[in-house]
């Protein structure tokens, strides 16, 4: 389920940086088999926790059950981010060169967390999480720094507002799906 997250944010991105609506469209339907495997997991989780009687028991069901969450919703905005470049697309909506390097350089930093939280699901390694922690925290100064870059741009008129709108609903998609990696990465270092 976290490999189909990953693949939903790499081929939303890839869609909006190759303007590809094919692409997007296969976003859309990565995100739709990760919404099945939270229905089904969490119908699993809940049969589960009906026979586990141990607090541990039900405190790790409890666990799994944010786990798959965040990861639905790392899938859930790399879905929007899919939904942000099929519009850009149709609308012919283009990202000025510095805003598109801006993106880039924040979807490498959340790119590198998702892929990290595979690592650390299959492993449960604390060192892994605490590198996940410390990307995240990476990634909000990115978003406040190039948040401030973009509103220069907007002065300047070296972007339009349609642009500058998906840039802002871009940028705050990827620093949730990093917040999401955070959440998971928290739970298993504490």
């Amino acid at each position: 389920m976290a490999d189909l997250s990953k693949d939903c944010l790499n081929t939303s991105l890839n869609s909006f940086f190759k303007k590809d609506s094919k692409e997007a469209q296969n976003a859309l339907q990565i995100e739709t088999k990760v919404k099945e495997l939270q229905k089904n997991i969490s119908n699993y989780l809940l049969k589960l926790s009906k026979i586990s009687i141990t607090k541990e028991s039900i405190d790790d069901i409890d666990n799994l059950f944010n786990t798959i969450n965040d990861i639905e919703r790392i899938g859930a905005h790399s879905e929007n981010i899919a939904e942000i470049s099929i519009e850009s697309i149709d609308k012919k909506i283009d990202m000025s060169d510095e805003g598109t390097k801006e993106i880039k350089q924040m979807y490498e930093k959340v790119k590198e967390n998702c892929e990290s939280i595979i690592k650390l699901i299959e492993t449960k390694d604390s060192n892994i999480a605490r590198k996940i922690i410390k990307t995240e925290e990476e990634v909000n100064k990115i978003e406040k720094s190039i948040r401030v870059n973009h509103i220069y741009r907007l002065n300047n008129n070296d972007c339009n507002i349609d642009s500058g709108i998906l840039y802002l609903d871009l940028i705050t998609n990827l620093e949730r799906i990093s917040d999401h990696c955070s959440n998971i990465a928290k739970r298993v270092y504490n």
